[in-house]
């Protein structure tokens, strides 16, 4: 099957998560909030690389309106990097929601678009200024409601909603309470009428009275009220196994026996005949009864427990459902306290749920879970090609409107074939003071808004906004400063039928698949081992290597006849990992992680890098390392240089263990260079620049895995040594 299978074939899932956030008119507005996405590609995106910029031509008749045809000028995107931290889930505040560089893209293609003629090709300042005046006098008016909740809210005023009961119109909402009152909150929403669905700490979901939004948000217990965070199912749909070398792990008696594996998606058929045999436990966190499943045809879950049960016969199965950020959390408790699962595997991305530098809050939550011992997988993503861009705020006629390449600022999105839902989730580096306020716009032809999100960000509301919406004309997005320094840069994912004229390869990959404890997985196709155009690319936003590994897909099962994705790819890596301790009960998640990476198969000679990680999943040669004995010594080596290209002599290095408190040293030789000997470990070191006392707190250089006073420089495995190459030193602290 060619490259160009996807446009045929294409149903690949990775349950992408995305952030209810944005406004979205009623008619347009699914009533659970914006969908997730498992996975990914649907289809061939050829010619969506290239750029265009906007130029008034001859003219044409577009849906009724007389515009103008585009002028190609091809163009190129590079992307920036910045810094960051913070969610809401800081102290007894738990929310779901960080930024740093990316790999530079260019992108050459031709795309025609229109406008309208009696308009420049970018939006002019007054022809802001009229959009600004054809918005709801609503717009701003409450900074403790998303912009979509205000959305649903004037849309049930205007009219019966798609959730009626007996004349009381109803919407779905998380209510996050304010430190401590997460039970105020639970009674807030019984005494406005509504109905609890599923609570997480200090967040409530619940199913409310329209009409009671605004008292809910007024109480000093509530701190925000939006939409839930739910995943949206793109799919692009056993023959890896050949390609990871399983088989001959299998011929030797290790199948994944006493191993508990966890599979967290988006819905299960558990009477599935290619798992029935291997589930133990099954629950619901989308249902009243958790027990009850929907036993359909085609859902996700059933293909990646398939898969999970191929590469693992005898591992025991637990399949877990969940729809929204509170349902995981909810469910990560649940496995921790009721089972004794060893791996967890999700085919789920989040958008717009916290930084893209591994701190989010599903980081941290699921970080604690791997310190408890249970080691995770989780999707790269499928947004490489054409379903994201990142850049830098431009704006060179100072006008408060983003510019995306040079002086165009309308990023044409118009589905392929006219019509179709798009999906756009916004997010920008400033999750630390959260005061930096934009606003995303989608306009037609003439300027007229046909969709726009405008939370507030006033210093406690994430940096996001987001639109859902179905659209039959040509349409444009514009990113609009409403109060901010003009400093950002901003990350876009585009998911439904959106066609973005911009797109970049780099920092793709989303939550949780940022993380630095969670194991990335991205895909290459099972006839070649070519990876696939679709798959995120790294690196995170504060520069680390990612996915950490590949695997296959494209690949048939009883739900899909070729099931394409990440989605695919990171239930056989978890299957591997449950053959791994079946050999040997004594690993760590970073044991088992830190195998995986270095005994992957190099596919580009270039491992690690920020496509394919280290490499392609090698289940016999994983295997087979876990019973081999690590060295009692390993020893790594580099060189420093200062910021200004200097060689950085007698600066202190630190090999710090992620699994323990042990921490080997020494310092740089007078060409920058360094040797730093440490003791043998399944586990990982993290390598750094030290910056001072062990035991000052508030170096700017503090290493987000947990490592004191280190400006993490790598992180390499403790079974072998390793030279790590050269880094430039960052400026030390006073």
């Amino acid at each position: 099957m060619s490259r160009g299978r996807f446009s045929a074939v294409a149903l690949s899932i990775l349950l992408v998560v995305s952030a209810a956030t944005a406004a979205v008119p009623a008619s347009a507005f699914a009533p659970n909030g914006p969908p997730a996405v498992t996975g990914d590609l649907a289809e061939d995106t050829t010619g969506n690389d290239a750029t265009t910029t906007l130029t008034e031509t001859a003219t044409a008749t577009v849906n009724e309106t007389t515009a103008t045809t585009v002028a190609e000028t091809t163009t190129t995107t590079a992307t920036e990097t910045t810094a960051t931290t913070a969610d809401d889930g800081t102290t007894a505040t738990t929310a779901d929601d960080g930024t740093t560089v990316a790999e530079t893209t260019t992108t050459e293609t031709t795309t025609t678009t229109a406008v309208n003629e009696t308009t420049t090709t970018t939006t002019s300042t007054a022809t802001r200024d009229a959009t600004k005046e054809s918005e709801p006098a609503a717009r701003k008016s409450n900074p403790k409601v998303s912009s979509s909740v205000l959305d649903s809210v004037e849309s049930a005023r205007s009219g019966p909603s798609t959730d009626t009961a007996s004349g009381t119109d109803f919407v779905e909402v998380v209510v996050r309470a304010t430190p401590g009152s997460g039970d105020e909150a639970v009674g807030l929403v019984g005494t406005n009428g509504g109905d609890v669905q599923a609570r997480y700490e200090n967040l409530v979901q619940a199913r409310v009275p329209a009409s009671a939004v605004t008292a809910l948000a007024d109480s000093a217990a509530v701190e925000f009220v939006r939409q839930p965070h739910r995943p949206e199912t793109n799919e692009i749909t056993s023959e890896g196994l050949s390609n990871m070398d399983v088989g001959t792990v299998h011929d030797a008696g290790v199948t994944g026996e006493n191993v508990t594996v966890a599979v967290i998606d988006a819905g299960f058929n558990v009477s599935n005949p290619e798992i029935a045999d291997q589930l133990v436990d099954w629950r619901n966190f989308d249902a009243t009864d958790p027990r009850q499943m929907s036993n359909a045809t085609g859902e996700h879950g059933t293909a990646t427990a398939e898969l999970v049960a191929d590469t693992a016969p005898n591992a025991s199965i637990i399949a877990v459902k969940v729809s929204s950020t509170v349902q995981l959390y909810e469910a990560i408790d649940w496995l921790e306290q009721n089972t004794s699962t060893d791996v967890a595997t999700m085919s789920l991305s989040w958008y717009n749920v916290g930084p893209l530098d591994g701190t989010a809050y599903m980081n941290q939550r699921i970080d604690q879970s791997i310190q408890s011992g249970t080691t995770w997988f989780t999707s790269a993503g499928n947004d490489g090609d054409g379903d994201h861009w990142h850049g830098q705020w431009s704006d060179p006629d100072g006008d408060d409107v983003m510019s995306f390449e040079g002086s165009d600022e309308l990023m044409n999105v118009t589905p392929a074939g006219g019509s179709g839902q798009v999906s756009i989730a916004l997010s920008w580096n400033d999750w630390n003071e959260r005061n930096e306020d934009y606003d995303l716009k989608l306009v037609n032809e003439t300027g007229a808004v046909v969709d726009y999100s405008t939370n507030v960000q006033n210093g406690t509301q994430s940096p996001t906004e987001y639109i859902y919406a179905d659209v039959s004309q040509p349409v444009y997005l514009s990113i609009e400063n409403w109060n901010a320094n003009e400093s950002s840069t901003f990350d876009i994912f585009f998911r439904g039928s959106s066609n973005p004229e911009y797109w970049t390869k780099g920092r793709s990959v989303t939550v949780p698949g940022t993380g630095r404890n969670i194991v990335t997985v991205g895909a290459a196709h099972y006839s070649d081992n070519e990876l696939e155009s679709f798959s995120s690319r790294g690196p995170t936003i504060d520069g680390r290597v990612k996915p950490d590994v590949v695997a296959p897909d494209g690949v048939t099962t009883s739900v899909y006849d070729s099931f394409y994705g990440t989605s695919a790819s990171t239930p056989y890596t978890a299957g591997v990992a449950a053959l791994m301790l079946d050999a040997n009960r004594s690993l760590t998640p970073a044991g088992v992680k830190g195998r995986l990476t270095s005994t992957a198969v190099p596919l580009r000679g270039t491992e690690p890098n920020n496509r394919t990680g280290y490499g392609l999943v090698d289940a016999d040669g994983a295997v087979s390392s876990v019973a081999e004995p690590y060295p009692d010594i390993v020893t790594y080596s580099g060189r420093f240089d200062e910021t200004d290209g200097t060689a950085a002599a007698g600066h202190e290095v630190n090999a710090y263990a992620l699994d323990s408190s042990k921490s080997y040293e020494n310092v740089t030789s007078a060409n920058g260079q360094f040797e730093v000997r440490a003791s043998g470990t399944d586990g990982e070191y993290v390598l750094g620049y030290f910056q001072g006392d062990l035991d000052r707190k508030g170096s700017e250089f503090m290493a987000r895995d947990g490592s004191p006073d280190l400006h993490a420089f790598d992180i390499v495995n403790g079974t072998s040594s390793e030279y790590v190459g050269e880094g430039r030193s960052p400026a030390r602290t006073s």
